[in-house]
Parts: structure tokens; sequence; C-alpha cells
């Protein structure tokens, strides 16, 4: 092959580049732009995607984070609050019962908080119940001592009555056997009322006074067992 012949690859790759050549290459560039253009586009899409997901991850961990601490501060709270209130109930009741003639009106507060501290408290639901049932049993025997205290005030009245109807007839020269063997009558019967009444007292407000001394034996142990509930953290 002498050098003035070309040969077969060599003809070829011209034949190549002039086929690139005429095409051109702005053509070339538009033919290719194209797919280029979009992978771009969705390689930014995709990065963009990404960026704006971690960000709502990022803020709903925070919104939970967020909801955790105001649980647990309200939950801390709530303790808070039923615990003080039971506990002062219970601490005062002896002095309430001496003191306030409308003690049992501060009982629903009571009782309200011990409903709620069966639920915040739920490892000392049987200690809340128990100190529960005995401060209404306090109500419920205070109720009562008002109660019969009511009836012998009344009874008392009666006899005073009685005795000043007596003296009013005795005075006026018009009391007759009749009317003495009536007014005798009545005042036994109110004599034997008030004896009855008075020993039904004194029975309620022993059992009464037993009742508060079992209550405040037990507080410190409630006011123990309550404590770790009440540490925030």
């Amino acid at each position: 092959m002498g050098l003035g012949t070309v040969g077969p690859f060599a003809q070829a790759a011209a034949d190549f580049g002039h086929v690139i050549w005429s095409v051109g290459w702005r053509d070339l560039f538009k033919d290719f732009a194209g797919p280029v253009a979009t992978v771009t586009a969705a390689s930014v899409a995709a990065k963009i995607t990404y960026t704006f997901s971690k960000a709502q991850r990022d803020i709903a961990q925070r919104q939970v984070e967020i909801n955790t601490e105001k649980f647990r501060h309200d939950l801390f709270e709530d303790r808070f609050n039923v615990y003080h209130t039971v506990v002062d109930f219970l601490y005062q009741i002896e002095s309430l019962i001496k003191d306030d003639p409308n003690w049992t009106d501060k009982f629903k507060p009571f009782s309200d908080g011990v409903t709620m501290g069966s639920f915040l408290f739920p490892h000392l639901k049987e200690l809340w119940e128990i100190n529960a049932e005995r401060a209404s049993k306090v109500v419920s025997d205070g109720q009562m001592i008002m109660s019969y205290e009511k009836d012998l005030n009344s009874y008392r009245m009666r006899l005073t009555a009685l005795e000043l109807e007596q003296n009013f007839k005795i005075g006026g020269g018009i009391e007759t056997a009749a009317s003495r063997a009536e007014r005798d009558e009545k005042k036994a019967n109110i004599d034997a009322q008030i004896l009855n009444t008075d020993q039904k007292l004194v029975a309620r407000r022993e059992a009464l006074a037993a009742l508060v001394k079992e209550i405040q034996a037990d507080l410190p142990r409630i006011m123990q067992s309550c404590r770790p509930y009440l540490e925030f953290r």
C-alpha cells in the first residue's frame, strides 16, 4: 500500500467526521440537552423533597417533645393539687369538726380529689380508697352528730315551753290535776328522748374521734407514699 492510498479504516473515520460535522454541534447539543435537563431537574426536586421531608420530621419530633413535656408538667400540677386538697382536708379534719359548723361542705372537694387521685396515683389506689372510705364515714358521723344536737335543742326547747306553761297555770290558779298529769307525761317522754339522743350522741362522738385518730395516724404513710409521684422529672 503506497502513501497516497487511503486505507478502509482511515476512510471510514473521515466519513464519520464528515457526518458529525454535517449534522453540526448545535443539533447534537439539542439532542442531549433535553435528557440532561430532565435528569438535573429530577435531582434538584429529589433534593428539595428530601430537605423538606427532613424539616417536617424535625418539626414533628420537636412537637412530640413539647407535648411530652407539657403532659409531664400538667400531670405534676394535677397530682400536686389533688395531693394538697386531700392531705389538707385529712390534716385539718379534727379542727374542722370542732370549729367549723359547715365543715361537711368541704368534703366534696376532698371526695373529688380522691376520685382523681385513684387515676393520678394508680399504684396507691387502695390507700386512697381506704382513706376516702374513712373520710366518708367521718362526714356521715359528723352529719349524724349535728342531727342529734339539733334534736336535743328541739327537745330542750319543748321542755322549757312545758315548764313555762306549768308556771303560768300555777300562777294563774288554773292548774288542774288532769293538765298537770298530761304535762308530766309529756315531760317524762321528752326526758326519755333527751337521754336516748344524748347516749347516741356520745357514742357517735367517740366513734368519730377514733376514726379521726386512724386517719391522722395514717397520714404520714399517705404523704410518704405520694412523695415519689410529686417529683418533677
